[in-house]
């Protein structure tokens, strides 16, 4: 059967959307985008058999626009379906490339990269590789990008993964089997649990038996009426300690806050008489403060300087207040 040809017909993108005619079969369309014959045309064909409209075929070719990130970004097309955006960041075909691929919706400006930033860093051309040029196809694209693979698997540690890959081509089914009867089957080895005797190898695991143990220990073993883990115990201790007369360092500031428990019970050191207020008079130098866990929220100084006397006051009385130092 003879081919059938038919003349090219051309117009600029606004002409052919507004008259959108019928594209017979094997008809080839050329459109511009703003003057016929002026920069990169785009191509549709005829379907066979058909009776569709321009606005409905697909381009049969899908150009690779380019530009530097601010010629893109001050344009802001809207790339058609499936159409390819090569972006450079300053000079066109020299440096990193980021890619964008259009919907026939959204501009430029928000569309989404194709390639990740770190894609962006590493998809550079290096002196061993040839770069990426200004008119490139994208066949010619993807063979340079495939021909710098091993430069990607460098950059990226992919040779550490193939290695690994080697080693685990090297095992047989037999070797699978084992270390899967090792792991699902026989677990662990009773020669590598820690049975709850004393050992000084840290790589024994933990045996579900010492582990209980150790749980019933920290849980309600040993531990008073009431409480219910080892939390609670923490807890009381805390508190006791609290009650206790312990050192508790160097205080200064005001006494009266002791009342209430509003300085801990305990024994402190006072540097000086300058350093405390509402102190006893007629006492310097280095002294011993007392706070006592009572309910009158006693204090005791012991001035270990130039008196040498012993200065007791309580917070007491049907209107609380502090008695005088005596």
């Amino acid at each position: 059967m003879a081919l059938t040809n038919f003349r090219p017909r051309g117009d600029v993108k606004a002409n052919w959307e507004a008259a959108n005619p019928i594209i017979k079969e094997r008809e080839m369309c050329i459109e511009w985008e703003e003057a016929i014959g002026v920069g990169q045309p785009r191509i549709k064909f005829g379907k066979s058999g058909s009776t569709t409209h321009y606005m409905d075929l697909d381009y049969a070719v899908l150009p690779i626009k380019h530009d530097t990130k601010d010629g893109w970004s001050s344009a802001n097309p809207v790339l058609e379906k499936g159409e390819i955006g090569v972006e450079w960041e300053t000079v066109i075909g020299e440096g990193a490339v980021c890619i964008k691929l259009g919907d026939r919706v959204t501009a430029w400006n928000d569309l989404e990269y194709a390639s990740t930033n770190r894609l962006k860093e590493i998809i550079e051309p290096s002196s061993d590789n040839e770069a990426l040029a200004v008119g490139d196809t994208l066949p010619a694209i993807a063979g340079k990008l495939n021909n710098q693979q091993e430069f990607l698997k460098t950059k990226l540690g992919y040779d550490r993964l193939d290695a690994l890959v080697a080693k685990l081509s090297g095992l047989s089914d037999r070797d699978f089997t084992g270390i899967m009867e090792f792991l699902s089957d026989r677990k662990f080895d009773k020669a590598n649990v820690y049975n709850g005797l004393d050992s000084t190898n840290a790589n024994l695991a933990l045996s579900a038996a010492a582990g209980n143990s150790l749980s019933t220990k920290l849980g309600t073993g040993n531990l008073p009426t009431g409480m219910n883990n080892v939390v609670d115990g923490l807890t009381q201790l805390n508190s006791n300690m609290n009650e206790t007369l312990v050192n508790r360092g160097i205080i200064s500031g005001d006494l009266n806050r002791g009342k209430n428990r509003g300085i801990l019970p305990g024994i402190y050191a006072i540097q000086s008489s300058s350093t405390i207020i509402n102190g006893p008079s007629g006492f310097n130098g280095w002294s011993i403060f007392i706070q006592f866990p009572d309910n009158l929220s006693t204090q005791m100084i012991l001035d270990t300087g130039g008196t040498k006397k012993i200065n007791i006051r309580k917070y007491a009385g049907s209107n609380p207040e502090w008695t005088s130092w005596s």
